[in-house]
C-alpha cells in the first residue's frame, strides 16, 4: 500500500500563519498611509483578498491609527512623489518648458495628496503670528486662509517650481521631486514622537504616538530610497537637510503652541520638501 502523505507539523503551520499575519499587517499599514496621504482609491483590495483566501478584504485587514502605520510613511511619499515625477518627466519630454513641466508636476502632487500638507503650511503661517496660544489655535482651526498663509503657499510653491525648472535635465528634476516627497514624509513619525498633541481632539490626538522603532524604521527606509535615487553622498545629505527642516518646524511649534497639531505636521513636510529641493539644486549646480 502506498504510504499516506504526512501532515504538516504544527510548527510549520504556525510559521505559515505568522508569515500571513505579518504580510497582512504590512498591507494594512500601507493602506492606512495610502488613505491618509492620498486621495486616490486604494488598489490593494485584491492583495488582501488573496491573503484572506476569498474573504472580504475589510474583514481581514485591521483598521489602524496613523501612528500604528508609521513604518509605511515613506510609502506615501513614493506614491505622491512618483506621480509628480512621472508628470514632470512626461511633460518635459513632450516639449513643454521646464517651468511649465514643474508647475504641472507640483499641481499633480497637490491633487493626489488633496493638498493636505499645503493646507497645514498655510494654517501654520497664519496662526503663528498671533499674540496668544489660544488665538493661534483658533486661527489654525479656521478654514479660511489669510495673507500670511497665501504668501507662504506662493513662496513655497514658486520656489519649488523655480528650483525644479533649473535642474540640468528632466530626469534629475523628477528624481529630486520624488526623493523630496519621500524624505518629507519619512521623518513625520519622529516629529509625532517628539511633540505632544496640543489639543484634546483633532488629527494629532487621533493619530496617536508611534513607537520609536517604527519611526526610526520609516526614517531609515526613506533615507535608503533617497540614496538609491540620488546616490550615497547626495542622498544622505538630502536626508539630513529634511531632518533639519522637520526639526526646525518642531522647535518653532513647541515655542509657539507647546506641541503638535495636524497642521504642524503638514508644515513640517512642506518645509522639509522645499529644503531638500533647494539643497539638491545647490549640489547639482556645483556638480554640473
Amino acid at each position: 500500500m502506498p504510504a499516506k502523505p504526512s501532515k504538516p507539523s504544527s510548527s510549520k503551520k504556525n510559521t505559515a500563519k505568522k508569515r500571513v499575519g505579518s504580510l497582512t499587517r504590512v498591507v494594512a499599514e500601507m493602506r492606512a498611509v495610502w488613505i491618509f496621504f492620498t486621495r486616490l482609491p486604494w488598489p490593494g483590495d485584491f492583495i488582501s483578498d488573496y491573503i484572506s483566501g476569498g474573504a472580504k478584504p475589510s474583514s481581514k485587514l485591521p483598521t489602524l491609527k496613523l501612528s500604528e502605520a508609521a513604518r509605511a510613511f515613506p510609502f506615501g511619499g513614493v506614491v505622491v512623489g512618483g506621480v509628480g515625477a512621472l508628470v514632470l518627466f512626461v511633460a518635459a519630454k513632450s516639449g513643454l518648458h521646464p517651468l511649465a513641466s514643474s508647475i504641472l508636476a507640483i499641481g499633480a502632487t497637490a491633487l493626489v495628496s488633496g493638498a493636505i500638507h499645503e493646507d497645514g503650511l498655510a494654517d501654520v503661517a497664519d496662526s503663528f503670528g498671533a499674540a496668544s496660544k489660544t488665538k493661534k489655535l483658533e486661527i489654525m482651526k479656521d478654514s479660511r486662509v489669510g495673507t500670511y498663509g497665501v504668501l507662504a503657499l506662493v513662496i513655497v510653491t514658486g520656489l519649488k517650481a523655480g528650483l525644479l525648472a533649473g535642474f540640468p535635465g528632466p530626469g534629475l528634476a523628477a528624481g529630486a521631486l520624488f526623493a523630496a516627497n519621500v524624505l518629507g514624509r519619512s521623518g513625520l513619525g519622529l516629529m509625532m514622537l517628539s511633540l505632544p498633541p496640543v489639543k484634546k481632539s483633532g488629527l494629532a490626538k487621533a493619530a496617536g504616538t508611534p513607537k520609536q522603532e517604527d519611526a526610526m524604521i520609516a526614517l531609515i527606509i526613506g533615507t535608503l530610497i533617497a540614496v538609491l535615487v540620488l546616490g550615497p553622498g547626495t542622498g544622505l545629505a538630502a536626508a539630513a537637510i529634511a531632518g533639519l527642516g522637520l526639526a526646525a518646524v518642531g522647535v518653532l511649534a513647541h515655542r509657539q503652541i507647546g506641541g503638535l497639531t495636524g497642521d504642524v505636521l503638514g508644515a513640517g513636510e512642506q518645509v522639509a520638501e522645499v529644503l531638500v529641493l533647494l539643497a539638491l539644486a545647490i549640489i547639482l549646480a556645483a556638480a554640473y
